[in-house]
């Protein structure tokens, strides 16, 4: 039987993963307000940098403490070796970013965007700096969580959470315009969380020790840091090719693609509760009978990709009259254009989660790993090629062409060892209907009032649901009848 401890955890660690998104819900209209678009690019390009810097100067040693803790803890000597040596490792690796990036990150960038219209310094080293920082701190949070003090990692969270919204806002009221608010608050939070995590692991764990630095599991570390990476650039790199490759305004088509990706973060934000809440009864199921999918198993599937269907629906027709009440500049405008089909995009990582779950139960991260660096190459080449010729539609092109491509690599690697059966109506079908009508609806323009297209859309998913689960509606009424009249 589950514990009440575990399952206050697990709400505790499920809220704390979101505040990340819920800060930027927060901000949004404050950004809005007070940066132009180009400014707003300029900052999505320093945070992609920042989290390229936390990976890389996280190496992988969060996942591997979260594998290896347990595995050592019958010898507490090599366990708080390997602890107390990570946080050494990355924090020299930290300081040799920080260092080279002072010295070469203008360089670099230039010579990836030959043009002036940004420099890196000083919120690029500042956005550097910012990420060696966070892999600190994450590497803690990662130890809170294994010892499960989900308190302590709730509050540490929190405070980060406020410390760097509360800090932005005020930043842009007294800076408007400019990235000394955003940038600065975070990087103030990074470095007061840091210090904070330095100083817990120096006081339980003890000094470290440099040569215990053989031990630490290199090989491990690297396997995991490639498949993160991979990560980083199916989400980040988009932002630097469109910075290379946009002939006219660069930086604020950078501000407007972000923008209509922060616009869907409630999207974002339900995927992520559903598969939180989905995972681990699949993982179940699956430990149970680990041969091949199982009924039981698909109805949660088939009722995440009906519920993202509505959802998708529903933020296409509350939208566009959010933007005619809170958005007023020009440039965040043209983000409405790019929505539909970015929002059609979350059936694909919908879809996606119907074959990596089994994949990660039957401990196949390997090959998720080389799925997910080839799909990186499809979206960075197919971009590279479509976005001077379409602009930012051909970066919403090469993101279809890397979902398509995500998930026939997945099909084709999971077949061989597991049995997949599932209703192609319910999976397939209907939710592949519902997307390419709302492509064709948007990009034809078939109809011209925006609520006509955006009722259309939700017309169409209540009636494709409707055909896909015939036969379960009289046993929903059933139900509704012997509970309520």
């Amino acid at each position: 039987m589950i514990s009440r401890k575990f399952i206050a955890n697990s709400v505790i660690y499920t809220f704390s993963g979101a505040l990340p998104l819920a800060s930027a819900v927060v901000l949004l209209p404050f950004y809005v307000a007070h940066l132009s678009n180009e400014k707003y690019g300029a900052l999505a390009i320093v945070y992609a940098a920042s989290m390229l810097a936390q990976l890389v100067a996280g190496f992988s040693f969060d996942s591997s403490l979260y594998v290896h803790y347990h595995e050592w803890r019958k010898e507490p000597g090599r366990l708080v070796a390997l602890v107390r040596t990570a946080f050494l490792v990355v924090v020299c690796t930290g300081c040799a970013i920080v260092l080279l990036s002072a010295l070469a990150g203008d360089y670099l960038l230039q010579a990836w965007v030959q043009t002036s219209s940004f420099s890196f310094y000083p919120y690029g080293l500042m956005g550097v700096a910012m990420g060696a920082l966070q892999a600190v701190f994450k590497l803690h949070t990662i130890i809170l969580q294994i010892r499960e003090k989900a308190e302590t990692y709730f509050w540490s969270n929190a405070l980060f959470f406020f410390i760097t919204t509360v800090g932005t806002i005020f930043g842009l009221y007294w800076f408007p315009d400019s990235l000394a608010g955003p940038v600065g608050a975070r990087l103030l939070g990074a470095l007061l969380l840091a210090g904070w995590s330095v100083m817990r692991v120096v006081r339980e764990f003890g000094l470290p020790d440099f040569r215990s630095v053989r031990m630490l599991p290199w090989k491990y570390n690297l396997s995991t840091f490639g498949y993160q990476v991979a990560n980083w650039a199916v989400n980040y790199l988009d932002r630097f090719l469109i910075l290379a490759f946009m002939p006219v305004a660069a930086v604020g088509s950078v501000g407007v693609y972000e923008f209509a990706i922060k616009c869907l973060i409630p999207l974002e934000l339900l995927l992520n509760g559903l598969q939180a809440s989905l995972s681990p009864r699949v993982v179940k199921l699956l430990s149970e009978q680990p041969a091949g999918s199982t009924p039981e198993m698909n109805r949660y599937f088939y009722g995440l990709l009906a519920v993202m269907m509505l959802a998708i629906s529903a933020m296409l027709l509350v939208l566009p009259p959010a933007f005619m009440l809170l958005v007023h500049k020009p440039g965040y405008k043209q983000a409405l254009d790019y929505v539909p089909y970015m929002a059609v995009l979350y059936l694909f990582r919908s879809w996606r989660l119907f074959f990596a779950i089994p994949l990660s139960a039957l401990k196949k991260t390997g090959r998720l790993a080389f799925i997910t660096l080839v799909v990186a190459a499809v979206k960075a080449g197919g971009i590279a090629f479509l976005l001077p010729r379409y602009e930012l539609y051909g970066v919403v092109a090469a993101a279809f062409a890397a979902g398509m491509a995500e998930l026939v690599l997945l099909w084709v690697v999971l077949r061989p060892v597991f049995n997949l059966q599932f209703n192609y109506v319910k999976l397939l079908l209907a939710p592949h209907a519902f997307g390419t009508a709302a492509v064709i609806l948007y990009a034809f323009g078939i109809f011209e009032v925006w609520w006509h297209a955006a009722g259309a859309t939700v017309l169409l998913a209540v009636v494709l649901l409707a055909a896909a689960y015939r036969r379960e509606w009289h046993l929903l009424a059933g139900q509704f009848h012997r509970k309520f009249l």
